[in-house]
């Protein structure tokens, strides 16, 4: 139930494209093609200019070797919200650092497990 206006919004996008179904594609709009997602930029002289995702790439594809279709959103893609109740990363890091300073052990799982003193590491059990 948390999510049902995402899915919502999510099905009025997935609405519009398949709407669209049969009309020609327009410069700017998102596709899919060979080279993958991109955003569709012209058509000149049997050519297609497609600028790749996500680091802007421009490519020239030939008209008879180019598949390409209009970007179909997914269904099921939705943003997580952050929880209010979850543990900052700097505490988990100072847990982290209090437990290896503390408790010592070795790497090895056939080693004996040594008891390390917590203000003076050298003195072992």
């Amino acid at each position: 139930a948390k999510y049902v206006k995402e899915g919502l919004k999510n099905r009025a996008e997935f609405d519009k494209v398949i709407a669209r179904h049969g009309e020609e594609i327009q410069s700017g709009e998102k596709i899919v093609c060979r080279a993958g997602i991109g955003i569709f930029r012209s058509r000149l002289d049997g050519k297609l200019t497609v600028t790749l995702l996500p680091w802007l790439t421009d490519v020239t594809i030939d008209v008879s070797s180019a598949r390409m279709t209009r970007y179909v959103p997914a269904l099921d893609e939705y943003v997580r919200k952050t929880r209010k109740d979850k543990i900052p990363l700097e505490w988990i890091d100072i847990i982290d650092n209090f437990w290896r300073a503390h408790n010592h052990t070795s790497p090895n799982k056939k080693d004996i497990a040594i008891l390390r003193h917590p203000d003076y590491p050298r003195q072992v059990k």
